[in-house]
Formats: C-alpha cells, sequence, structure tokens
C-alpha cells in the first residue's frame, strides 16, 4: 500500500476578509460631503461599486489561496484607492487601500506577509504625498495607513489561527486513523498471523505422516500448507503496508509544519535505520512535530536522526517558547511509554535548548536490535 502524501489543510481564512467590507463606504459618504459634479460623484459610486464585485470575485470560491489572485486583489485596491482619490481630490477614498491589508495576510509565513505589507504601506505613503489631496497628509496617515497596518496584522493573526487549527485537526484525524491501522496490524498478527503458522505446520506433519501410507493425501495436504504459507505472506505484506514509515511521516510532519510558517529542515532521515526500531521512531517523530505545532509557536524547526554506537538518536528542536519545566502531557507521555514499551536502555529527555540557545528540544535514544538483544541475554 503506497503512503499517500498529505493533503494540505482547507483554507477558509478568506471569508473573514468580508468583515472590512464596510470600509467601502467610507469613500462613498465623503462624495456627498464636498462639492462634485453630479457626473464625478456618479463616477466615484461606480467605482466604490465597481471595486466590492471586483474584489468579492477574485476572493470567493477559493481563489484567494493563489499568489496571481492576491497580487490582483491588492493591485485593485491600491489602483481603486489612488483613483478615487485623485478623482474626488479627498483621502477618503485612499480607504479601499485599506483592502490590501488583509490580503497580504493570506501570504504565506511571516516574511512574506511583512515584505508584502511593506510594499503595500510604501504605495500608500507615495500616495499621501504626491496626489493633490484637499485634507493635510496627516489625515491620509490616520485614516490609511495606521488602519492598513492594524485590519493586516488583525487578519494575519487570524489566519496563523486558523491555519494552525485545521492542520492540527487534519494531523489529529491521521494519527487516530493509523492508531486504528496499527492496532488491527497487531491483532492481525498476533492472531490470525499464529493460526496460519500452526496451520501451516500441522499440515506439513501430516503429509509426512500419510506419505507412505497416502501418497495423494500427502499431495492435498502439502497445497493445504502451500496455501496457509501464502496467506501467511499476504497478511504480513499488508500489515506492513499499515504501519508508519519515518519517510511518510517527514513528509506529513513537514507539510503540516510549512502549512503554519514553520520553517524546516531535517539531518540523516534518509540514512537507513534497523526495520524492527522504523515504525516506533516514525510514530514517535509523528507525535512531536505535532507538538511543534501545537505547543512551541515556532517559525524553525530541526529534525536530526544519528546512529551513536550501538544506539539510535532521534531530536526535534525548535527556537519556540520551550517549556521543557512544564508538566508532560499526553504527547510527551505517549513517547515515554512507547520507548518503554521498547525495551531497557531507551531514554527520552527534553530541555528548553532548542534552535539558537532557545525552544524545546526532545531527544529520544532507542537502543540498536544488536544491542538490545545483547542486553537481554546476559
Amino acid at each position: 500500500m503506497a503512503e499517500r502524501p498529505a493533503a494540505p489543510p482547507r483554507d477558509r481564512t478568506w471569508r473573514w476578509l468580508w468583515v472590512w467590507m464596510a470600509y467601502v463606504l467610507f469613500p462613498v459618504a465623503s462624495l456627498w460631503q464636498i462639492p462634485l459634479p453630479a457626473a464625478r460623484r456618479g463616477l466615484g459610486v461606480a467605482l466604490a461599486a465597481g471595486f466590492t464585485l471586483l474584489y468579492g470575485r477574485l476572493l470567493t470560491g477559493g481563489r484567494a489561496t493563489r499568489p496571481a489572485i492576491r497580487l490582483a486583489a491588492v493591485v485593485a485596491s491600491l489602483g481603486g484607492g489612488f483613483a478615487g482619490a485623485l478623482l474626488t481630490g479627498d483621502p477618503d477614498f485612499l480607504s479601499l487601500a485599506v483592502f490590501a491589508g488583509p490580503v497580504a495576510a493570506l501570504a504565506p509565513g511571516t516574511g512574506h506577509w511583512l515584505a508584502a505589507l511593506g510594499g503595500i504601506v510604501a504605495g500608500e505613503v507615495a500616495a499621501a504625498a504626491v496626489l493633490p489631496l484637499r485634507q493635510p497628509w496627516a489625515a491620509a496617515w490616520w485614516n490609511v495607513i495606521v488602519p492598513t497596518l492594524i485590519v493586516s496584522a488583525g487578519v494575519h493573526g487570524w489566519v496563523r489561527f486558523a491555519r494552525t487549527h485545521s492542520a492540527l485537526q487534519e494531523a489529529e484525524q491521521a494519527l487516530a486513523v493509523d492508531e486504528e491501522r496499527l492496532r488491527l496490524s497487531r491483532d492481525l498478527h498476533d492472531g490470525l498471523g499464529h493460526t496460519l503458522t500452526a496451520l501451516a505446520y500441522r499440515a506439513e506433519v501430516a503429509a509426512l505422516e500419510v506419505r507412505a501410507a497416502v501418497p495423494a493425501a500427502a499431495a492435498e495436504m502439502e497445497q493445504v500448507a502451500g496455501l496457509a504459507r501464502q496467506a501467511l505472506a499476504e497478511l504480513q505484506a499488508v500489515v506492513h503496508d499499515w504501519r508508519p514509515t519515518l519517510e511518510g511521516e517527514w513528509r506529513r510532519g513537514r507539510d503540516l509544519l510549512t502549512a503554519v510558517g514553520v520553517a524546516v529542515e531535517a539531518e540523516g532521515l534518509a540514512d537507513p535505520v534497523p526495520p524492527q526500531l522504523e515504525t516506533t521512531l516514525a510514530w514517535i517523530l509523528r507525535e512531536a512535530l505535532t507538538n511543534v505545532v501545537r505547543h512551541s509557536r515556532a517559525r524553525r524547526c530541526r529534525v536530526r536522526l544519528a546512529t551513536a554506537g550501538p544506539q539510535v538518536e532521534l531530536e526535534v528542536a525548535d527556537d519556540g517558547t520551550g517549556g521543557a519545566g512544564r508538566p508532560w502531557g499526553h504527547g510527551l507521555q505517549g513517547i515515554a511509554e512507547r520507548v518503554a514499551r521498547w525495551g531497557a536502555g531507551g531514554t527520552v529527555r527534553v530541555d528548553d535548548h532548542g534552535l539558537g540557545g532557545r525552544g524545546f528540544r526532545l531527544q529520544v535514544t532507542l537502543p540498536a536490535p544488536a544491542a538490545q538483544e545483547e542486553g537481554s541475554s546476559r
């Protein structure tokens, strides 16, 4: 059974952009507060209505997740605000440019958001300085630039929360499915697997006993033994495919961290590990990366897998808030239980010496199978 790549979390955060559509009312109301010819006032209303329809069209139907669409929405916001201000001479029309702020907040990662927001604010500053406005430049600052910063920061925080929540929900659902698969695989291996093994053995014994007296019956018994061995091999293949792998959990964890804006790097995951250890290491890696998303508020995460003598060590470190001194939650307790079930020699260590001298670090050490067998034989 091939490992399916993790699906990216569904992003519904564009819906919150509609909260800010009330800003369209400010430039429309300003058209009746200053003396303007009826034709220019009508053109201003048409521009505001056209902007509302275009903005709404761009950011519905899931299109807001596409970079080209976000860029078009930013251009429409700045262009509509600048054109309206130039048409009426009133800085209130620049409030349309505020709509570019929440669109910038949809950029993946804090760095991309800050870069986009900086470009938007630079455009607003340039427009306020160049356009022949009827009010002082300070009015444009308070009416446009400050609201853009506040709105964009608020939407960015909500987007980050919503993406993290969505990604965690999908990770927890995948974890529940894999846990059920692992439980079922253990049950099949311990129950049906042993039954098929016993059936094959008894059929072979029966064939040996009757071969001299009834050759035909011996041949039939040998076929029964062969079918039992074939069924056992197929069962073992299914059970093996249901078990998590390091490669699969790394891909899933990397996609999860990337979705919430955490830069992730890996060392040694491509190196071979003892097959007996892979399922345990894969499960621990999944739980550790999920904890990074759920608790750390990190920007960076590093995964390192290394073999040190008779031991295999998995380390997951981040640059987040730390918290090694707090009581262990379900995630760390589950990791410790997995390590304890593997046998003597396994350890779980946590500290606040993650990336850059801060953050959280988890170090799990498991004895290699050969070392474990040697220790148990003494």
